[in-house]
């Protein structure tokens, strides 16, 4: 097989792949890329992927199911968010996001990228606060009418879409400055425009 079932909803490996693939290219970073750990490491560490170069982002991608044409569920595996949280409190690594994809099938994921194009997938992409969550929530579940809640506790839970996730790392407002990274950057742009001055001096 080639090609996935049509009517099948896309599993966790093809969102991780494309989500990161367009998360990187909204960023407008020469120096950015995303580490993916091993199965093994993910074990142990808890996330899909891990932002490089400048800020602190992690994500880790889940799958979902449909109970109805709008209503999904997303179940939470607890030994893994309990990981999560313990190697990465909030007071040192506050952006740790749920990432997961609202296409119902690989069918509607290919007509879009045959006709509006490959950036409405980033559109489709939903980040959840995995900070934000109340204590022993084990599913997150989107709504008939687009609200969001965490299950069992009810808690009313706010997405943030891909678009914007890449618009708040641009703007400074998501994601937790790494400050060997930032100054390794720092460095390699000045050591650049040098460069390119050096180039033009007569």
């Amino acid at each position: 097989m080639i090609s996935p079932t049509p009517q099948n909803i896309p599993n966790e490996t093809t969102v991780q792949d494309l989500s990161n693939h367009y998360l990187l290219s909204s960023l407008h970073s020469r120096s950015a890329w995303i580490y993916c750990p091993t199965r093994q490491e993910e074990i142990r560490l808890g996330y899909d992927a891990s932002l490089q170069n400048g800020k602190t982002v992690l994500l880790q991608y889940k799958s979902l199911s449909y109970a109805g044409r709008y209503l999904v569920s997303i179940r939470l595996d607890q030994r893994q968010l309990a990981t999560l949280l313990t190697n990465f409190p909030q007071r040192t690594t506050p952006y740790l996001y749920y990432g997961f994809c609202d296409y119902r099938s690989y069918r509607e994921l290919d007509n879009d990228f045959l006709t509006v194009g490959s950036p409405e997938f980033f559109r489709h992409m939903l980040f959840i606060d995995i900070h934000s969550l109340a204590p022993n929530t084990h599913t997150i579940r989107r709504h008939n009418d687009g609200s969001m809640t965490g299950f069992p506790s009810q808690q009313q839970l706010i997405p943030v879409r891909g678009p914007r996730i890449a618009q708040g790392i641009r703007t400074c407002t998501i994601g937790t400055p790494n400050s060997k990274n930032m100054l390794r950057t720092l460095r390699d742009r000045i050591r650049g425009f040098t460069l390119s001055v050096l180039r033009y001096v007569p």
